[in-house]
């Protein structure tokens, strides 16, 4: 979700000002006097009262004053959070290619099915590559040696199109973070955004620079 505003906290009797974070699992609080993460998975109930987001847990209720419109909005997305779809941008009618093999990827925890069934739900057209004018390639890396084919991956990439780089996360990863973005630079794009793509699994998104788009 990515969505962070300042707010005042009464976390397990402990009051405090500070910048309040929505992630897309958790909300994070942090200020000089108090560190706090109430994890989504953990929450018994969810209101608003006033201007305060209400999280109920067994260890008591975690209280965030965010103003009524905010802690609103934050309430709604808790309670319905985006798919993994949403989270990669992918929209009906979109060219879609797979290069990679998604399988030991595929334990995505927030929707049902697996990644492709997702993706044939959402009536996007599969595009087999060599191809023109893709817009989304999802390119899924078991070893730093594979990154090589970024630069083929991108003659197929539309100028506004992505390329999401699924790799294992994690310290003992395969595929570096490091390795995957110098692969990015080297390929003429630029990373733009991090999604959780599952519980073992982490998705790039690359893109072509906005001042080179005019040349494909």
């Amino acid at each position: 979700m990515g969505a962070e505003a300042k707010c005042v906290a009464v976390v397990d009797g402990v009051r405090a000002e500070g910048k309040a974070l929505l992630e897309t699992e958790e909300l994070v609080f942090r200020s000089a006097a108090l560190k706090a993460k109430v994890l989504f998975r953990d929450v018994r109930a969810i209101a608003v009262e006033g201007d305060a987001l209400v999280l109920d847990r067994a260890a008591g209720p975690a209280r965030f004053l965010l103003g009524a419109a905010v802690a609103t909005k934050w309430a709604d997305k808790i309670r319905s959070p985006r798919g993994i779809l949403d989270k990669l941008g992918v929209k009906p009618k979109m060219r879609v290619a797979i290069v990679g093999d998604l399988s030991d990827a595929s334990d995505v925890s927030d929707v049902s099915g697996t990644f492709v069934e997702q993706l044939r739900a959402r009536d996007v057209v599969l595009a087999p590559l060599p191809a023109k004018t893709v817009d989304l390639i999802f390119f899924a890396v078991a070893t730093e040696k594979e990154l090589a084919s970024l630069t083929k991956l991108t003659a197929s990439l539309a100028p506004a199109g992505a390329i999401w780089i699924v790799r294992r996360k994690g310290k003992d990863a395969p595929v570096p973070e490091a390795a995957s973005r110098a692969a990015a630079k080297k390929a003429g794009l630029v990373d733009v955004k991090v999604a959780k793509f599952s519980e073992t699994h982490t998705a790039e998104k690359l893109v072509i620079p906005v001042a080179a788009r005019s040349a494909k």
